[in-house]
């Protein structure tokens, strides 16, 4: 076997055993949970900070895009520190 194939296998494997441990496993579930609502809350601030087009990025890629980023990310990270 290739190891592109042993990869792929690893990959199901792993997926599969999440899968399972979402069905199975409460802690598990909640801790997924947890997660998945900070990274939510963290995006909904971002789109609060970046306004406009109701927090959406309407322009395809254009030079200096990344700067913008990188600076809603550096704002979003003074917010949330200022919070806690």
């Amino acid at each position: 076997m290739h190891t592109n194939s042993f990869v792929a296998i690893k990959e199901l494997v792993q997926s599969t055993e999440h899968i399972l441990r979402l069905a199975d496993d409460e802690p598990y579930r909640r801790e997924i949970k947890a997660q998945s609502n900070l990274t939510e809350g963290r995006h909904d601030l971002a789109r609060r900070i970046f306004h406009g087009r109701k927090g959406e990025m309407t322009r395809v890629y254009y030079e200096g895009m990344e700067d913008q980023l990188s600076a809603l990310g550096l704002v979003l990270n003074c917010v949330v520190r200022r919070i806690n």
